[in-house]
């Protein structure tokens, strides 16, 4: 009965957790992506109209956050990452993002090409950052696929051991 618990456990931990993260850590990257678009078109165009990608992009980039929050809870590795990837998304989002919103006049940018510079190494940092969380999400799950395999052996030992021994007890009998 243990060794089916430990079984289930595992299989939960790559199947429930790592799994649904490494997705959200996919959506994550995609509604930055989102957003550096919009604001990068908004600082050089002044048109209105690229800031939907840069809102819609925010919601998703937040909740895609809290739903890694929720699954990674307790993961110490994933948990590191996860912080310094939002510190990275939170540093971009209030230093360049909205300073190049409110920077940018409708027409045209006000904007100089040091900050346009300086924004795409900071956006960089956050690709890093989602990078790493996303290798830390996937040693973590490969840890658990491994353990999730052990604990499948372990079963399969103990389901022969039972049954030799049954055999064992029935020809004793």
């Amino acid at each position: 009965t243990s060794a089916l618990i430990q079984l289930q456990h595992r299989r939960e931990a790559a199947v429930d957790r790592y799994d649904p993260a490494s997705l959200a850590v996919g959506d994550l990257r995609t509604a930055m992506l989102d957003q550096e678009t919009g604001v990068r078109g908004f600082a050089l165009t002044g048109d209105r109209a690229f800031l939907d990608p840069y809102e819609s992009g925010g919601q998703t980039g937040d909740a895609d956050l809290a739903e890694l929050d929720r699954l990674l809870e307790g993961s110490d590795v994933a948990d590191d990452q996860l912080a310094t990837a939002r510190q990275a998304v939170d540093e971009w989002r209030s230093g360049y993002a909205a300073r190049a919103v409110l920077g940018t006049a409708p027409g045209g940018s006000r904007l100089g090409e040091v900050f346009l510079q300086e924004s795409r190494a900071a956006f960089d940092q956050v690709r890093g950052a989602i990078d790493e969380l996303d290798a830390a999400i996937t040693a973590e799950r490969d840890d658990a696929l491994e353990e999730w395999r052990s604990a499948f052996q372990t079963v399969v030992v103990v389901g022969l051991i039972s049954v030799v021994g049954l055999v064992a007890v029935g020809v004793v009998i």
